[in-house]
């Protein structure tokens, strides 16, 4: 594991296009998030993919929520209804996961990665400028899974995903430090694709669904 030294606040454009090429190669990376540390790949590499699969100890029939840049790429793979719409104008870029079906787009492009056995994903654009900026030189959704072994706590600092997987047989190829990151209780999932409100996970953002 290649360990890269980053600042959280002032962004090194020489570091980002360092990942984002490493990314666009089929590497898997841990890095810092607005909610916890987590191991990223391109999503639609479904080589990287499958080894963030084994390097979590996930089943593949879990599929593995990612972060995108903009809305307008989220539209690319994902089918957005009114209320899907609103959410994500009032909390991105945040820690508010919407659950949504891939387009006809969607499901061919990742249909060797994230949905095999479900057409739909969690979709999120991070507020973290380190992330944020890795989506975005990329120009491709970025997976993101919390970095740490199926069954174990999520991770706010390196450290411990270091000890995580310094041992275990398929582990992070690089992994980018900012520091500890700040307390989160991990990004809110929210399916709203039935026309209503549906919280699966409360996490950080905090709101009151309307029976």
């Amino acid at each position: 594991m290649e360990i890269v030294k980053v600042n959280p606040k002032k962004i090194n454009f020489k570091i980002i296009n360092k990942i984002a090429g490493a990314l666009k190669k089929g590497k898997v990376i841990a890095y810092p998030t607005d909610t916890f540390y987590g191991l990223g790949c391109d999503a639609t590499n479904a080589r990287a993919v499958l080894k963030i699969y084994k390097i979590k100890g996930r089943p593949q029939d879990k599929a593995l929520p990612f972060l995108v840049a903009s809305r307008a790429m989220a539209q690319k793979y994902l089918r957005f209804n009114r209320e899907a719409k609103a959410l994500a104008a009032k909390f991105w870029s945040g820690p508010l996961s919407l659950v949504l079906d891939f387009n006809a787009k969607g499901r061919e492009v990742f249909k060797h990665s994230i949905n095999k056995n479900d057409f739909s994903a969690g979709v999120r654009v991070s507020s973290n400028k380190i992330a944020a900026a890795l989506v975005k030189k990329i120009g491709r959704p970025l997976i993101s899974t919390s970095a740490n072994p199926s069954g174990k706590p999520a991770a706010n600092n390196m450290q411990t995903v270091i000890k995580y997987f310094q041992s275990k047989k398929f582990k992070p190829d690089i992994i980018m430090d900012a520091g500890k990151l700040p307390p989160s209780l991990g990004s809110t999932f929210v399916d709203a694709r039935s026309g209503k409100i549906k919280i699966l996970r409360r996490g950080d953002i905090k709101f009151k669904v309307k029976s």
